[in-house]
């Protein structure tokens, strides 16, 4: 009877190491590396997008990649990644590629915006710098990528640029 329960319980075992396998397989993160990349209903750029991800965000892998699409879980939602658009590590912190975008390197102060771009606070300066956007009533200048907020800490926005 011993003999049996142990061949039982080895059986068991195999079966639940298999099922933890796979589920930690599935459990594996992958990072969007672009800015509001789509999450697709089928694996082809021509496919519905079901939602939009930010730069960084880490999506659950499911399969994949298969011709070029990885298949993937955010939150409820499954659906298709562009095996161009993701990493298995998380990118840098830095301001993804957008056409006319400054790119700042990471010194001093600032903020990641709403497009998960790192974007410098306001500074003094004698002239505007490369980069600014719009000049603060308090005379520094801003480089926010939306008027929404910008100067709001700094009297408001004397200028566009």
């Amino acid at each position: 009877m011993f003999k049996h329960f142990r061949a039982a319980f080895s059986a068991v075992a195999c079966v639940a190491t298999l099922v933890c396998s796979t589920l930690s397989a599935q459990a594996t993160n992958l990072y969007v590396t672009g800015t509001k990349v789509n999450i697709r209903e089928k694996p082809s750029a021509d496919s519905h997008v079901l939602i939009k991800v930010p730069y960084r965000k880490a999506v659950t892998f499911i399969k994949g990649p298969t011709n070029g699409w990885y298949q993937v879980k955010v939150g409820d939602t499954t659906g298709y990644l562009s095996a161009q658009l993701a990493s298995t590590t998380a990118p840098d912190r830095k301001v993804v590629s957008k056409p006319n975008a400054p790119h700042f390197a990471h010194s001093g102060s600032g903020y990641t915006n709403v497009d998960g771009n790192w974007i410098p606070s306001p500074v003094q300066a004698n002239s505007a710098p490369a980069g600014a956007t719009a000049q603060c009533n308090d005379g520094t200048y801003s480089f926010s990528q939306h008027h929404r907020g910008t100067c709001s800490h700094h009297g408001g926005v004397r200028a566009w640029l």
